[in-house]
């Protein structure tokens, strides 16, 4: 019977090679189904280096067309049951191959394969020992000669054709895929930096929100099925990290002072303020700025961006809509407000009951 240690890692080690073309490449050179325990995920391993054999990728959502013809070919209905269950709870890592950690899954799977084979040697040692043949366990203890090997670690000698147009296929694919995603121009902006073995400092006087857009990439990360660890080197306490990741899953402070009705910024366009937008999906046919010139206010924007005025604006147009048409290349980013409606401190209940929901829904299986 398969023990719940190795069912979670061969379950990691099948979801790495449905969705992940480099993992594939990486152990297909030591790759044995006889190390596998379960007979099901043999199964499913099976028809993904089979694929890979012939397509040279991961099989990613086409694992079901795979599930399918096992189906028309006569799959038995026991393993048939446990392998849709299987692929029902790996359908959302379908298409995250790129955000797939390979590497750590290839270092975990060869630890679980050398274990295995050791395993499988001692009980046919055990086997003979209890057959009477002591000898012959003898023998065979002795001449156990793994066959799980890691990677050399020498780097890449350009030399070895099969080696070096294997790396190349691995830089080309893998390079610039973002781990973590953010749209619009701020995607734009820094996605191809937010890649597996990129570094990234965020660099700013104190209080200027470092913290904030670090726990924001971390959490989006969490939402986006990636694996996140965020690590504090003593700035603040693990219970004030805790509590600001509590304030922005819950979107609420837990402050009375910060609860009140009050303004926030929120995202609009200079054309739009000043009515020199013509786009057909403009949320609004007026402006708030008459007869004042682009030129005059890209020039002079804290005549116009600062909170005084906008709060008096805001009285004057109350039907004026921002735009958020954030695809259009015409844009010229400023502030638009939001008056937000009073309301209660954020309380411990409801701060456990939003966390708990947030990572329930975000949650990796």
């Amino acid at each position: 019977m398969i023990r719940d240690d190795q069912e979670f890692i061969e379950r990691r080690i099948v979801t790495g090679m449905i969705v992940s073309t480099d993992y594939l490449q990486r152990i297909q050179k030591f790759w044995n189904p006889a190390l596998l325990e379960s007979p099901e995920l043999k199964i499913v391993a099976g028809w993904c280096m089979e694929y890979f054999q012939k397509y040279k990728k991961a099989p990613d959502s086409n694992i079901q067309d795979l599930y399918m013809d096992a189906l028309k070919k006569g799959l038995s209905k026991a393993d048939a049951r446990y392998i849709e269950e299987l692929l029902q709870d790996l359908s959302d890592e379908y298409g995250r191959g790129t955000q797939f950690n390979s590497a750590y899954l290839y270092d975990k799977t060869i630890e679980y394969f050398k274990a295995r084979e050791i395993e499988k040697h001692n009980e046919q040692v055990q086997a003979l020992i209890q057959a009477g043949e002591i000898e012959k366990a003898e023998q065979l203890a002795v001449s156990f000669q793994p066959s799980i090997f890691e990677d050399e670690k020498l780097g890449l000698d350009l030399s070895k054709k099969k080696e070096t147009m294997e790396a190349i296929e691995r830089a080309f694919s893998n390079a610039y895929a973002p781990v973590v995603t953010y749209p619009g121009a701020l995607g734009e902006l820094w996605n191809d930096q937010l890649i597996r073995g990129g570094f990234v400092s965020l660099l700013a006087p104190e209080k200027r929100g470092k913290t904030f857009m670090l726990l924001e990439i971390g959490l989006r990360g969490i939402r986006q099925k990636a694996n996140v660890a965020f690590f504090e080197a003593g700035d603040m306490t693990e219970e004030q990290i805790l509590r600001r990741i509590c304030i922005y899953i819950s979107q609420r402070s837990d402050k009375e002072k910060y609860c009140q009705e009050r303004f926030r910024s929120v995202g609009d366009c200079v054309l739009n303020q000043l009515d020199l937008c013509d786009r057909a999906d403009r949320n609004c046919d007026h402006g708030i700025f008459d007869n004042v010139p682009l030129s005059e206010f890209v020039q002079t924007p804290h005549q116009f961006v600062n909170l005084e005025v906008l709060q008096q604006k805001y009285e004057e147009c109350p039907d004026y809509e921002p735009c958020d048409s954030y695809g259009c290349n015409e844009r010229k980013g400023t502030v638009w407000l939001k008056k937000v409606k009073k309301c209660r401190p954020l309380s411990v209940v409801q701060a456990k009951k939003n966390v708990k929901a947030f990572f329930e829904r975000y949650k990796r299986r």
